[in-house]
């Protein structure tokens, strides 16, 4: 079975599109953003050792 694709000039005429730039984002760091990074990936590493550890001790029995 073929189809036959038509153009629709209707839906072909695009309006143009004003150029637009964007708004520049106002980026502020908070204080308390550097201490709260170093308590979750200390929290990070803690439980990933908890997840090593039970994987070493299944492997080599250590009991």
């Amino acid at each position: 079975m073929a189809t036959i694709e038509r153009r629709n000039p209707v839906y072909d005429a695009v309006p143009p599109v004003p150029a637009q730039t964007p708004a520049p984002m106002a980026t502020t760091q908070t204080t308390t953003a550097g201490p709260v990074r170093y308590v979750w990936a200390a929290a990070r590493i803690a439980v990933g050792w908890v997840f090593l550890w039970a994987f070493l001790d299944k492997l080599f029995g250590w009991g």
